[in-house]
């Protein structure tokens, strides 16, 4: 019986339809870390091509990544302080789902090459929201929790290496960035290369939300793991500070 009412058209016409092997070569840009390559972007490509056939767009999942987010800190700030394991396995999930959202805005507008000057914008604000929300978030749980049980030396702790690491990855949005185009065609000098990749990806947010995932199993390593880090984006600062002011000196020089 033929059924009336419904369209004799597929679903998808009119829309852009890509297959989903073109998402997955076009999953990695060339300027991206190697840990994000081998871990998130092989998982969030999936979100990005999904999205892709419902009709949301990069920046759909830009504002999906800060709603997740905004769920992990209303999350760090109304759990119970003495459910530590619930807590932060409900924190990290929230925090690891804004992440991957984080990725696949970017994939998305790359693979269907709808990339704006908006978009870009959008993406970098709520990736830096997003960043503060999901760990002052878990640090300021941490506290709670450790305050709770009477640990007031693990409490400190956790304030403050939580503002350092904060206050330290908050400067490397600029820091990075400007630091790595120093590198760009580097090929001769292997050795500096190696060290600023390896110590890029220890940087990376993958390496973040491992430390937040390992408060489950030791709060010492956490709480190194996450010093370690923000030690990291403070050389990276200061190495670029100094190599900019020497630029600029160098600059005033040749201009007398």
């Amino acid at each position: 019986m033929e059924l009336t009412g419904r369209s004799s058209k597929p679903w998808y016409e009119g829309q852009s339809l890509k297959r989903f092997s073109h998402f997955w070569t076009s999953r990695n840009t060339p300027d991206q870390l190697i840990i994000d390559q081998i871990i998130p972007n092989n998982i969030s490509i999936f979100i990005a091509y999904l999205s892709h056939r419902i009709g949301l767009t990069a920046n759909h999942l830009s504002v999906g990544s800060g709603i997740f987010a905004i769920g992990a800190f209303l999350s760090a700030i109304s759990l119970p302080a003495d459910q530590f394991s619930f807590a932060v396995m409900t924190i990290f999930v929230f925090s690891a789902l804004s992440f991957l959202l984080d990725c696949a805005d970017g994939q998305l507008a790359n693979a269907t090459n709808t990339a704006s000057k908006f978009g870009e914008f959008l993406d970098k604000g709520v990736d830096v929201a997003s960043f503060l929300l999901c760990f002052g978030g878990f640090f300021g749980y941490l506290y709670r929790h450790f305050a709770a049980i009477g640990d007031a030396k693990l409490a400190d702790t956790a304030l403050l290496i939580g503002f350092l690491f904060l206050l330290a990855h908050s400067a490397r949005f600029f820091a990075w960035q400007s630091f790595a185009k120093s590198y760009t065609g580097l090929q001769s000098q292997t050795k500096d290369r190696l060290a600023f990749v390896i110590l890029k990806n220890l940087g990376d947010h993958v390496v973040s939300l491992f430390s937040m995932f390992l408060s489950l199993v030791s709060p010492d390593l956490m709480f190194l793991l996450f010093g370690v880090q923000a030690a990291v984006h403070t050389g990276a600062y200061v190495r670029y500070f100094i190599r900019a002011y020497r630029i600029s000196v160098g600059d005033r020089n040749s201009a007398r």
